[in-house]
């Protein structure tokens, strides 16, 4: 189980070396598609409409051609988050309005929103981050006005997450062989193992932090408050029709939505009278 989160999170930050017309769209476009659809989804409050989302981003993450295996892993990983927000909310409803039919039902509905929007901002991003290289990625905020010098730690979360990540599953393994087992011991005990193998990676994590906060010092990094690329971005005419496409879509699922709460709501009101 703890290797499966540490997989999860690492897949979902790590760049996919396989080439499809998605990795060719220009970073900005992609950029504008990441936020757009999580904003949308954060707007959104029906189930069909969200569950419309869904599949609009799973067709793109289909034409990505990222490996099935990296979603399976990432989706995963959300398994326990899901399961600890569902126990939480109807554990608080049950409290407050009482352990009835109702209570299951409501919490239920309100946790399929919940776990549809976390999809819907898990895939966006992995789209981004896994058919996008750090470079390209500061390369396009740059053009949007913003300073590199506060976007590099962004560059540098984007870099060096999926090796933290791979360290720990070193240390994870390196850890069993010593005879440290975690996986098959209850929850407190687990827990109290894991420092076994955070502080090691915290630790390798702090080295890895000072020599390359000496490497930026000695190649002058800040030295000019502008930076320029070896190879400029251009939007080209496909970049443009797919984020219209995109936009159109979602224009199309956002009026689906404020038809549905229409609807619900007259509905609603013919219930009370």
């Amino acid at each position: 189980m703890f290797r499966g989160l540490i997989e999860g999170f690492e897949n979902l930050f790590t760049f996919s070396e396989t080439h499809s017309r998605f990795h060719n769209i220009d970073p900005r476009i992609k950029l504008i598609y990441c936020m757009s659809s999580i904003l949308i989804a954060l707007l959104i409050n029906d189930v069909p409409s969200l569950i419309m989302l869904v599949v609009v981003n799973l067709t793109l993450a289909i034409l990505s051609k990222i490996p099935l295996k990296r979603y399976v892993l990432v989706l995963r990983s959300l398994v326990v988050f899901i399961a600890f927000i569902f126990t939480l909310n109807f554990v608080l409803r049950a409290l407050f309005e009482g352990l009835t039919f109702s209570t299951l039902a409501n919490t239920t509905y309100y946790i399929t929103k919940a776990v549809l929007r976390l999809i819907l901002v898990a895939l966006p991003l992995m789209l981004l981050i896994n058919t996008t290289t750090p470079r390209e990625v500061m390369q396009g905020l740059v053009s949007f006005g913003l300073s590199y010098k506060y976007l590099y730690t962004i560059i540098l979360l984007m870099r060096y997450v999926p090796i933290v990540f791979d360290e720990m599953l070193n240390i994870y393994d390196a850890q069993r062989s010593r005879g440290i087992e975690i996986e098959k011991v209850g929850i407190i005990e687990k827990i109290r193992r894991l420092k076994s193998i955070i502080i090691p990676a915290f630790i390798c994590s702090l080295l890895r932090a000072r020599d390359l906060l000496e490497a930026l010092e000695l190649r002058g990094f800040g030295y000019a408050n502008r930076r320029t690329f070896y190879k400029p971005l251009k939007i080209k005419k496909l970049d443009i029709a797919f984020i219209a496409i995109v936009m159109i879509v979602y224009m199309v699922i956002v009026f689906h939505s404020l038809i549905y709460d229409l609807i619900t709501a007259q509905l609603s009101v013919l219930d009370i009278v």
